[in-house]
């Protein structure tokens, strides 16, 4: 006897690592801009001027504001996953199915990407704090290239979660307007009946 095809998507794996992966999947346009790409530009070009003006001291102090923001954004990013996980009725999941994105894996694959970039940035912090003054000036610098870089597609990526929540909106608007007319259809129909015997009469 053979699973249902709803079903099927349970054997598939779910995780940080699989979302990543699947951006490969997406249009290189759609993969890269803007938040990869401006992320190398401000991240990689931004950390490389900074290296020129600071030492290694500097740098190492100003990693805890770094750690704060990727932790505050950690606990955002996990928050507005776990409501956009939790509110959504069959009709919604239907409706979301229906669209281009692919239905409500490919729409949360970002929020898994938004995390892991958040947890990686927070690994790379402790690391860079606790190595960068013992480490070849080198492995120093591309420890912050890559942290920077990580830093600033983390804030880009918000603006990439902000247009899927408001797409979440949208179509949770207009999930709520079918929703409405089906009952108000489902209401006629009820009263049809009556309207027949009160006509025969």
């Amino acid at each position: 006897m053979t699973e249902p095809p709803s079903l099927e998507g349970l054997r598939r794996p779910v995780g940080i690592w699989r979302a990543v992966i699947a951006l490969g999947d997406y249009p290189l346009k759609q993969a890269l801009w803007p938040e990869a790409t401006f992320a190398l530009i401000l991240g990689g070009g931004g950390s490389a001027l900074i290296v020129r003006a600071t030492n290694v001291a500097g740098r190492v102090g100003v990693m805890g504001d770094v750690m704060a923001l990727a932790g505050g954004l950690l606990v955002v990013v996990f928050a507005a996953l776990a409501i956009v996980v939790s509110l959504p009725s069959t009709s919604y999941l239907r409706m979301l199915g229906e669209t281009e994105d692919g239905g409500m894996r490919r729409f949360l694959d970002p929020f898994l990407v938004a995390v892991g970039t958040q947890i990686l940035l927070l690994l790379l912090g402790f690391a860079y704090i606790l190595l960068a003054s013992t480490v070849r000036l080198w492995v120093e610098h591309v420890g912050f290239y890559a942290i920077a870089t990580l830093l600033v597609f983390g804030l880009l990526d918000v603006a990439g979660l902000a247009r899927q929540l408001v797409r979440h909106g949208v179509l949770r608007a207009a999930d709520a307007a079918l929703g409405e007319q089906e009952q108000q259809q489902a209401a006629d129909v009820h009263h049809l009946p009556g309207r027949r015997g009160s006509g025969q009469s």
